[in-house]
């Protein structure tokens, strides 16, 4: 039997948490010999590659290993995970992600039933991890949002998408100039839909990010997608920038809301809107008190994240 999807997933420098997303995959319920796994070790310098070798040593199903001899970045070794591909579908799954048993053949059943359409599935963090009322708003983002049919490009994550292997080749597969973090994921997703490949929701099952970061760590990403990647994704995107609601960054000639927002996100207010975001009334779970009103600070302090980070860029 041929196989059907082949599983990507590019590591660097996270090895007990790609153990953990190994030993999830292991368990699915699909048929080995209708699956792989794709594991670009991108110059990792932790035990990456003695994870990798025990696995494949232990493990009775096909498994590809690529290393690449520097550490490329997220966008070239998701290419180089897909050239080394040969299933039907790509599934591209990040280093952090526990996937339910049944998420490859929940997968496989969409793409199969719908046709030469790709599929975004939502993902939620650990709970043993939710320490802050910020996970709250991060697993409420971009394809949280959806609750049926189709997921706009803008919200694909390449923590658990999958597509027909002959479209990411077709529109190019990720595109190489995303060196840093950020924005690869939207590219390739908006390129895709301009292509004519629409997404379809997976809403069950949902895999779980088992990656913990604080407050201004989150934020600290997002100053370095506006100050590396965030005018690369402008530049190529012209046509949707205000859908992404990066005019409020990039408009050369800001209105007076655009102009009041900047200048709060290079004043002292930012640093006091981290401030309270972190000391945010919660209750027992972390779920924010009053959360419609501390989503609209969040919004702010990501997009004054990615404005603070292109000024310095």
């Amino acid at each position: 039997m041929s196989i059907k999807i082949s599983v990507i997933i590019p590591t660097y420098n996270k090895a007990d948490l790609l153990q953990r997303t190994l030993v999830a995959l292991s368990k699915q319920n699909l048929d080995y010999s209708q699956w792989q796994i794709v594991v670009v070790n991108d110059g990792a310098t932790d035990n990456t590659a003695d994870i990798l070798k025990t696995f494949s040593e232990d493990w009775d199903g096909n498994i590809e290993i690529v290393k690449p001899d520097f550490n490329l970045g997220r966008a070239k070794a998701r290419n180089l995970g897909a050239d080394a591909a040969c299933g039907e579908y790509l599934l591209f799954l990040d280093d952090d992600i526990v996937a339910p048993a049944n998420l490859l053949y929940s997968h496989l059943a969409l793409l199969d039933a719908v046709g030469g359409f790709g599929v975004v599935g939502k993902i939620v963090t650990s709970s043993d991890l939710i320490d802050a009322p910020h996970f709250h708003y991060i697993d409420s983002r971009g394809v949280a949002k959806i609750e049926t049919g189709f997921v706009p490009g803008k919200y694909l994550v390449t923590q658990n998408c999958s597509l027909p292997r002959e479209l990411f080749k077709k529109v190019g597969g990720f595109d190489e100039e995303f060196i840093a973090y950020g924005f690869e994921d939207m590219d390739l997703g908006i390129k895709l839909c301009d292509a004519g490949l629409k997404f379809r929701l997976l809403d069950n099952p949902v895999p779980i990010h088992v990656h913990h970061h604080t407050l201004n760590q989150y934020l600290e990403k997002k100053r370095e997608c506006g100050a590396e990647s965030l005018e690369l994704v402008a530049e190529k995107h012209p046509g949707s920038i205000e859908d992404m609601r990066l005019d409020w960054v990039l408009d050369r000639r800001p209105g007076f809301f655009v102009k009041i927002f900047r200048y709060l996100s290079t004043s002292i207010f930012y640093q006091y809107s981290i401030s309270v975001a972190m000391k945010w009334p919660s209750n027992s779970s972390q779920k924010p008190i009053f959360e419609s009103v501390y989503c609209k600070l969040m919004d702010f302090l990501v997009m004054a994240s990615f404005y603070r980070g292109y000024l310095s860029y």
